[in-house]
């Protein structure tokens, strides 16, 4: 587990000891990149840059209807919100690799609009 401070989690190799070898080389090597994520840095992904651009543009939504990661229910609410073309594909969470055609014509509806 990573030790946790006010302002920071810290990650080390000690407290990786237990993940697999290729997920902690993965992480150790983010860190390295990136350096470590402190309450600052994690505000940048949580901090709206502007306007929302799905209120101004328009959005096209496929929708899983058989995804166990998003519930379809939640997507199709999201989708609505941002006032999306919806469609829906007969499959799970990546539907775009098990039904390509359906993105595809969804992909060039929007081109087309």
């Amino acid at each position: 587990m990573a030790a946790e401070t006010p302002d920071r989690i810290v990650v080390t190799g000690d407290n990786l000891r237990g993940l697999a070898h290729p997920l902690r080389v993965r992480l150790l090597g983010l860190l390295r990149t990136y350096g470590p994520a402190t309450a600052t840095s994690l505000a940048a992904n949580t901090t709206p840059s502007g306007p929302a651009a799905w209120k101004s543009v328009p959005s096209w939504a496929v929708i899983g209807t058989e995804d166990r990661v998003i519930p379809p229910a939640t997507q199709r609410s999201m989708a609505e919100r941002a006032g999306a073309t919806i469609t829906e594909a007969p499959g799970s969470h990546v539907s775009m690799v098990s039904h390509p055609q359906v993105t595809i014509d969804a992909i060039l509806a929007a081109a087309g609009s």
